[in-house]
């Protein structure tokens, strides 16, 4: 597999409340604070598939991540804002995948001209 400059990555989230998932429909936007960089479903920078929130990442914005980055959610409930305790997502394996496909990207595209 060869990923190219622009090749985006999801990250998926599945939200609950107690034992109730978090969906578009139970709730007016979902929000999703990776490190710095706040993505919210309602912007069109979430996606909401098969019961998870994707949150999207270019190859070269999961490599310019930290190893362990913060991580906290927001759900906006009528006039409630909840918010999810920070969490640490270890996103260190992914880098390393990327890392080799992007190598392996460049290797096989010198070797094509």
């Amino acid at each position: 597999m060869v990923i190219y400059q622009g090749d985006q990555y999801s990250i998926p989230f599945y939200v609950k409340m107690g034992e109730e998932s978090i969906t578009p429909e139970n709730s007016e936007d979902v929000v999703i604070a990776l490190g710095d960089n706040a993505k919210g479903y309602a912007e069109g920078k979430l996606v909401f598939l098969d019961g998870s929130y994707l949150y999207k990442l270019t190859a070269e914005e999961t490599l310019l991540l930290d190893d362990d980055v913060s991580c906290q959610i927001q759900v906006f409930i009528g006039k409630d804002v909840l918010h999810s305790k920070p969490f640490t997502v270890k996103i260190k394996e992914i880098k390393e995948v990327l890392k080799t496909r992007l190598k392996d990207g460049i290797s096989s595209n010198r070797s094509h001209n």
